[in-house]
C-alpha cells in the first residue's frame, strides 16, 4: 500500500487576484499614454535630422553641379533623380544624392515628398528666366522664388513637418557658408 501524500497547494485568492489586476490596470492607464507620446516626439525627431540631413546633402549636390536635383519617381529607378519630371514633385532623389534610403524616409518610415522649382535643376537658366512661368513657387517676397519643398506626413497621411528655402536663402546657406537660416513663412507655397 502507498502512503498518502498530503499536497498543500495554495494559490491567489479572488480578492488578491482583483487588487494585483486593479494595480495592473492603474499602472498601465497612466504609463501608455506617455510612451506613446515619447514616441511620436522620437519619429518627429528622426524625421527632423533626416530632413536635416538630405538638405545638407542637396546643399552639397547644389556646389558640385550648381543645381538642384530634381525628384526621383515613386515606381522606376527609385531614389534616382528624373530630369523629364514636368511637375517636378516625387520622393528624395537618394541614389543621386549619395545617401541612404533610410533616410529618405521618415521616422514612420514613409518616403519624404519632395517638390523642387524646374528652373533650379538647370544651371543655364538665368535669374529672369527662373521667375517666370513659376507662380506656383512664389514666396512672400516677388523676387525671391522658392527652390525647394520637403513635407513629410505622418502614419495617418497628415501633413507633420513642411520646410521649404528660397532661392536667396538656399544660396546664403549652402554657397556662403553662412550659419543656416530657414524660411519660417509658408505663404504661397505650391499645393503637393
Amino acid at each position: 500500500m502507498k502512503p498518502k501524500i498530503k499536497l498543500n497547494l495554495y494559490g491567489f485568492s479572488l480578492i488578491e487576484a482583483s487588487i494585483s489586476l486593479l494595480i495592473i490596470g492603474l499602472v498601465s492607464a497612466i504609463v501608455l499614454p506617455q510612451l506613446k507620446s515619447i514616441l511620436t516626439l522620437t519619429r518627429t525627431q528622426k524625421t527632423q535630422s533626416n530632413i536635416d540631413f538630405v538638405i545638407k546633402s542637396i546643399g552639397a549636390y547644389y556646389l558640385s553641379s550648381y543645381k538642384i536635383p530634381y525628384p526621383s519617381k515613386f515606381d522606376l529607378n527609385i531614389g534616382e533623380q528624373n530630369e523629364s519630371m514636368k511637375d517636378s514633385f516625387g520622393i528624395v532623389p537618394f541614389k543621386t544624392l549619395g545617401i541612404m534610403e533610410s533616410f529618405a524616409k521618415n521616422g514612420y518610415g514613409k518616403w519624404l515628398l519632395y517638390r523642387m522649382n524646374p528652373s533650379f535643376g538647370n544651371p543655364t537658366v538665368s535669374p529672369a528666366q527662373k521667375n517666370l512661368g513659376i507662380t506656383e513657387f512664389s514666396s512672400a517676397l516677388s523676387d525671391d522664388k522658392v527652390a525647394i519643398i520637403i513635407k513629410s506626413q505622418n502614419s495617418k497621411n497628415e501633413d507633420e513637418i513642411i520646410l521649404w528655402y528660397s532661392e536667396k536663402v538656399f544660396i546664403a546657406n549652402f554657397a556662403n557658408n553662412k550659419a543656416p537660416i530657414r524660411n519660417t513663412g509658408r505663404t504661397g507655397l505650391p499645393a503637393f
